[in-house]
């Protein structure tokens, strides 16, 4: 069964939403260019003013119909044509609501003032995005976009799917080479997208890496690196020498990028690379913000929700690699510079 080109998350999110917003940067980086106010009335997805908001409503709540103008925003980011609202069923919500109350309490105290909305997507090309969301003072709010198909199918389904979006197939490689990624049962994909997905609206409301988009960096919402980034980062997608690994340049998902580039049976070679590096996925090792992103959801749901997660590379029957990273200890010392409490407690 075929899942639409999964989990575009911040990815291609930023790979896209660059190019639509070349705009708004330049009006940052060249004085008098395009006006703060000019980019908002051009850009209503990214208006505050838009929106409906009350921070005193439950998050459950803030499931609305997609407005017509989000929609076309989302369909021009992804050339698509087929976008539609969508509205869940009470059990839908039920099962929101469940993973609602997974988070922990310090993402449920920020989404509480600052998520704007949540919104279903029919026909959606990833299962999940966060974005920025400005008032007239430059204040950050954030929405959220879900797949309703992310309710459908489980996580270890769903993430299966987008680790072999980055491999080409052939007939021989297809038949030899399995790539597996194992988060047990207990979940659907959906808790993987709020995880992630919220520690991106985390990111970008608290600056725990220094900026999420280039634009945001542009108008001056940005910070210094912190310890999590330090030694790891040089910019938003470059990493520090010692951080990089053979073909991380080539990796993709879901098709973007003129991708798949790296033939299946590079896949050893890949993840050997990764192994050695400092981030839990190949995902992750994209960009600084997926990098977060992706600690903060696998450290939360291996450590917190107790499910396992590992990545397992298959050659002709053979087991050729099982990568745990969360049970490693380099990635474990990372851990510790995080900024942001992930503890269901928030304490």
């Amino acid at each position: 069964m075929e899942i639409r080109k999964l989990n575009r998350s911040r990815l291609t999110a930023f790979l896209a939403f660059g190019v639509a917003l070349v705009g708004f940067s330049a009006c940052f980086s060249t004085p008098g260019k395009i006006s703060f106010e000019r980019f908002l009335a051009a850009n209503p997805a990214n208006n505050f003013k838009n929106y409906h908001f009350d921070s005193s409503s439950r998050l459950i709540d803030r499931v609305a119909k997609a407005p017509d103008f989000l929609i076309r925003y989302l369909e021009n980011m992804d050339h698509a044509e087929d976008y539609g609202a969508y509205l869940p069923s009470s059990k839908e919500l039920d099962e929101l609501q469940r993973y609602i109350n997974l988070l922990p309490k310090s993402y449920l105290l920020t989404l509480q003032q600052r998520l704007v909305g949540i919104y279903f997507i029919n026909n959606y090309i990833g299962s999940g995005m966060a974005d920025f969301v400005l008032d007239s003072n430059r204040a950050i709010y954030t929405i959220l976009i879900v797949n309703p198909e992310t309710m459908r199918h489980g996580i270890s389904e769903w993430l299966t799917y987008r680790e072999n979006s980055c491999f080409m197939k052939n007939v021989t490689s297809a038949s030899s080479i399995r790539i597996s990624v194992d988060c047990g049962s207990q979940y659907s994909a959906l808790a993987y997208v709020l995880l992630h997905e919220t520690s991106h609206i985390m990111d970008y409301v608290h600056h725990h890496t220094p900026y999420v988009e280039r634009v945001l960096r542009d108008s001056g919402l940005s910070k210094m690196a912190d310890p999590f980034q330090k030694h790891v980062w040089d910019s938003l997608n470059v990493p520090v020498r010692n951080a990089d690994f053979p073909l991380r340049e080539d990796i993709t998902f879901y098709g973007f990028r003129n991708g798949p580039k790296i033939p299946l049976s590079q896949a050893s070679k890949l993840y050997n690379g990764l192994m050695k590096s400092p981030f839990v996925s190949l995902y992750g090792s994209t960009d600084s913000g997926e990098d977060f992103a992706e600690y903060c959801t696998w450290w939360y749901f291996t450590t917190e929700l107790g499910q396992p997660y590992r990545i397992i590379l298959t050659i002709n029957g053979k087991t050729e690699m099982m990568y745990e990273p969360m049970k490693l200890k380099y990635i474990s010392d990372r851990l510790q510079s995080l900024s942001i409490q992930l503890s269901r407690s928030g304490e």
